[in-house]
């Protein structure tokens, strides 16, 4: 890449990167169809016959980041993620879960199954419980349905 498109582009003025993006362009081109003294074909042919073919379609949904980690469910029905502590059903006590958390959100399964998904948040020691989660004796405290 060096020697067939920067080297000769390296003493040439540009004023805008539409120019810069259009000469390197036609270097890409030219060096693409060269014929390869190896192989006796160009660039463009190998990527026709060899790789085109065996390309797959991008996924439809973008990749995402994903930290996964295994924990036990505490008395208090939260497991901890990253110093914060997201609610559970309170029937999975001493449960094993696998949270799944990404930049925005915390999910967490058992079984292979969702039983939680919470926003993620990145206040350390404090918890984020949904109402649903708790045992009837103790969503009278009348609080809101998430805390944080």
């Amino acid at each position: 890449m060096e020697r067939w498109i920067i080297a000769p582009l390296r003493n040439r003025q540009f004023f805008s990167m539409y120019d810069v993006n259009l000469a390197v362009k036609e270097k890409l081109e030219q060096l693409n169809n060269k014929v390869m003294q190896s192989v006796g074909r160009t660039r463009r042919q190998e990527f026709e016959e060899i790789d085109r073919p065996n390309l797959r379609p991008l996924p439809e949904k973008p990749y995402v980041y994903a930290e996964i980690k295994t924990a036990t469910v505490n008395i208090d029905y939260h497991v901890e993620f990253d110093e914060h502590r997201y609610s559970v059903p309170y029937l999975l006590i001493h449960q094993k879960v696998d949270i799944h958390a990404t930049e925005w959100m915390v999910e967490i399964f058992h079984h292979g199954k969702s039983v939680a998904i919470h926003p993620r948040n990145f206040r350390r020691g404090r918890f984020s419980t949904l109402r649903e989660h708790m045992p009837a004796n103790h969503q009278f405290m009348g609080i809101s349905t998430r805390i944080d």
